[in-house]
């Protein structure tokens, strides 16, 4: 009685009324290899509340903003760099999802996906970042402004993006990655902004019995919920990430949870702890193995 089957595709009452929302949360979503799992489940949690997809680049972007700002950030993602070989040089990766959205509602507003993909056909983030990281290398030594605003207009024509290029240059030059990225957000999505509730996030800790108990309280509301948790169960690797639960089912004597994952469509990465839900880029697993590998929960209680 516990686990009866629940799904916020059809509970909760923003998504199961919108069909682009019922879309939305039946699609995968791929950070790549860029390591903004926080983004996406901030902008999931987000998008349940505003009624329309979040963009995970614009949550991700004011996130990392503002760790450059705050010098003890800053030497926390210095010191991890020298740990761990990083995907880019300046751009940060991992972060928290509660973080992000109270940032996003302090900002009073935030792109819509539509507006500002992570991934398209024509703009994929990981490849404009990279991009962007090789011009900033090389910007300094153009000495003829006209020259430079026309490279940096070229590259943000491929991929879509609305942007003044003589404002980009300057960020290029003179300030960090983290910064540059944010007013390309900004700046793409001015004139098209979600407002963003003035809603209460809370967190659930621990695991065992209690924290299902109070786990699965949430989802009869259906209310999605993001969790962090050790991967190691479900892919045989160690590892923080960040998903969405958005189900639950009793199923072969067992009760599973459904964790929406930012890996794309694939079940390459997976072991036989879980079952593979490629359509949707999502993947069932065990109440047992999800309560050991749970860290903490983040959700939105509403205003």
């Amino acid at each position: 009685e516990a686990c009866g089957d629940t799904d916020i595709r059809k509970t909760n009452p923003v998504i199961k009324n919108s069909p682009k929302l019922v879309k939305h949360f039946s699609t995968p979503k791929d950070q790549d290899s860029i390591g903004w799992c926080y983004g996406f489940t901030a902008a999931d949690l987000l998008t349940a509340e505003i009624g329309e997809p979040v963009s995970a680049f614009h949550v991700s972007a004011l996130f990392n903003k503002k760790m450059r700002q705050n010098i003890f950030s800053r030497m926390g993602f210095g010191i991890k760099r020298l740990m761990k070989k990083p995907e880019f040089t300046e751009v940060y990766e991992g972060g928290f999802a509660r973080f992000s959205i109270d940032l996003a509602r302090k900002n009073g507003g935030i792109c819509r996906e539509e507006t500002l993909p992570f991934n398209a056909d024509q703009r994929a983030t990981h490849d404009l970042i990279t991009e962007l990281e090789f011009l900033k290398k090389h910007l300094k030594l153009l000495k003829n402004d006209a020259l430079l605003c026309a490279i940096v207009d070229n590259r943000l024509k491929a991929f879509d993006l609305s942007v003044d290029a003589s404002l980009l240059a300057e960020s290029l030059i003179n300030e960090n990655m983290n910064i540059s990225l944010e007013k390309i957000a900004r700046e793409q999505c001015k004139n098209n902004l979600l407002k963003v509730p003035n809603f209460k996030t809370k967190k659930i800790f621990g695991s065992g019995k209690k924290f299902l108990k109070d786990f699965n309280a949430v989802l009869d509301r259906g209310r999605p919920i993001e969790v962090s948790y050790n991967v190691k169960p479900f892919i045989d690797e160690d590892g923080v990430h960040s998903s969405l639960v958005t189900a639950r089912r009793w199923h072969a004597g067992k009760c599973q949870y459904k964790i929406r994952n930012s890996w794309g469509k694939t079940c390459a990465f997976y072991n036989k702890k879980v079952i593979c839900e490629k359509e949707s880029g999502s993947y069932w697993v065990n109440d047992e193995d999800f309560a050991k590998a749970h860290i903490s929960s983040t959700y939105i209680v509403g205003k």
